[in-house]
């Protein structure tokens, strides 16, 4: 398969390169196959590029929306996307075999709660579980920026 064929291209691998990630080892193997190097060249190459902003003086700004008025817009934002038909656009494309629940376009949201209707179709709160999922979704992000980029400022809009 697709991982068999990048351990044979790549002895090396560069530090925290994650094997059993079906997607990277797609996008691995396509760099390989482009390049003609290893990922372990590609990733030196690119560990070794002038940073070309270094010198610059920057600054970053968060900004935050109070839980509330965010999940307020998120439940706007689902019921817009059901209204422009969400559920008929996913019955489309799995009925012409061009979403598939197994593929990484199939676990987004919104998509993900959409084929669970599909396939469950009573008893199920499409919109409410696209709301939980999309707020959880960006609380994870908003903790994920506050531990990995120091802010010089918070903007709260």
């Amino acid at each position: 398969g697709l991982k068999e064929a990048l351990l044979e291209l790549n002895p090396i691998f560069p530090p925290n390169f994650d094997l059993n990630n079906p997607q990277k080892i797609r996008k691995g193997l396509e760099r390989c196959w482009e390049t003609g190097e290893s990922l372990i060249n590609l990733y030196a190459a690119f560990k070794d590029q002038k940073k070309p902003f270094l010198n610059l003086k920057k600054e970053t700004y968060c900004l935050i929306c109070p839980q509330e008025i965010l999940r307020l817009r998120i439940a706007k934002r689902t019921r817009q996307m059901l209204q422009k038909g969400l559920v008929d656009e996913v019955q489309m494309l799995l009925k012409n075999n061009l979403l598939h629940p197994q593929t990484p376009a199939a676990s987004a949201i919104g998509y993900r709660e959409t084929i669970a209707f599909i396939q469950q179709a009573n008893g199920f709160d499409l919109e409410s579980a696209i709301i939980k999922n999309t707020f959880a979704l960006a609380k994870k992000q908003m903790t994920w920026f506050r531990h990995q980029i120091h802010f010089d400022r918070y903007i709260f809009v």
